[in-house]
């Protein structure tokens, strides 16, 4: 749960961004379009705007014929270091989330601090919390100082290649899952369990790289966000894929509790899992097509999950199994559920991206 409040937490960020800080100062005037020789158009700028921002250069992004959009250049650099000063929090889990929560944000230099000596538990929590965080390293080990820098461009992946990356990693899963089902393989399916964390560190990257890209227009357009509003659509999108990853991998950890396969019961639970797998490759190529058709027939596949998640049940209350082993098997068929349900949050975002009416776009 903890991942799925951190996803919304940044999308309240790219919101903000985005949107007014202050709507009350909001001014609308006319402003006169002078010609100038050579067949260029000048436009004078309002002095306080350009002297609050503090900048002699602007970007111009022109989002329609009649939308065109003006914001100051920015150094995505500036405000992109922290400190974390773990003399206040002392807690090595609690410094764990804040360092993942920054990672996220999108910043740049991490460092954490404290007036004593860093216990050798907590520097051994530090190193080994690098390998959760893609791109990044660390450039200040000392007695009480640890500093983590990310040396990953996020402007050089395309939003879509990330989207690409996390599917095929959870593809991989998916199949695999299906192979210890079928041969109830609990060593392969402990196996499966232990990649979980490698997912979740494709997907930081991605919420990471939507919080920078939001900061700057050029950088958003680059890895292919070309609406600034369609960063929340596509911040959603990554706690969808977050999601995804969990209850794709999670009936492995039911299986431990069968002792038999029931052919019945496993019948139907292959068959959801190729229902899910199917919906959540759909509704991917959906998204990154920006495929309002393909969606729309994922979405309409749902109810036939749903039928195929009773049929399980009814079956397993006739007591023909044993009560632990019902159990396992119906968590399994819920989880082949969700996976297909977040597929559907995926499909409901592509109609975020594509049926904005034509004044938002």
């Amino acid at each position: 749960m903890r991942y799925i409040y951190k996803a919304y937490i940044l999308i309240f960020i790219i919101y903000k961004v985005y949107m007014s800080k202050d709507s009350k100062n909001v001014s609308v005037e006319k402003r006169k379009i002078w010609k100038i020789k050579g067949g260029s158009y000048i436009l004078a700028l309002p002095k306080q705007w350009v002297e609050n921002n503090k900048t002699n250069e602007v970007i111009v992004v022109i989002e329609s014929d009649k939308l065109l959009r003006i914001s100051p250049t920015i150094d995505i650099n500036v405000e992109r270091e922290v400190e974390i000063d773990y003399d206040r929090i002392n807690d090595p889990r609690t410094l764990e989330y804040f360092i993942l929560t920054y990672y996220m944000q999108g910043m740049s230099r991490i460092k954490v601090k404290t007036q004593n000596v860093f216990d050798s538990n907590i520097k051994k929590r530090l190193r080994d919390l690098r390998d959760d965080m893609l791109g990044a390293e660390i450039v200040e080990d000392k007695s009480n100082i640890f500093t983590f820098e990310m040396i990953v461009d996020v402007s050089t992946y395309h939003i879509n290649d990330t989207i690409r990356n996390i599917n095929d990693f959870i593809n991989d899963i998916h199949s695999d899952t299906i192979k210890a089902i079928d041969t109830l393989d609990k060593q392969l399916a402990s196996e499966i369990m232990g990649r979980i964390k490698e997912g979740l560190r494709k997907y930081r990257f991605m919420v990471r790289q939507i919080a920078i890209s939001s900061m700057d227009i050029v950088l958003s357009k680059k890895i292919g966000i070309e609406n600034p509003r369609h960063a929340i659509v596509y911040g959603t999108v990554s706690s969808y894929l977050n999601r995804m990853l969990h209850h794709t991998a999670m009936p492995n950890s039911y299986l431990a509790k069968i002792n038999k396969i029931d052919t019945v019961a496993n019948d139907f639970i292959l068959k959801m899992a190729e229902s899910a797998y199917n919906m959540r490759n759909n509704s991917i190529t959906a998204l990154i097509n920006k495929d309002i058709d393909t969606a729309v027939k994922v979405i309409r596949i749902m109810s036939l999950q749903k039928d195929l998640e009773d049929e399980l049940l009814n079956y397993l209350f006739t007591g023909d199994i044993e009560t632990t082993e019902a159990i396992s098997y119906s968590m399994i068929g819920k989880e082949f559920r969700r996976v297909s349900g977040f597929s559907v949050g995926v499909c409901d975002a592509v109609a975020n991206l594509v049926l904005a009416p034509k004044k938002l776009s």
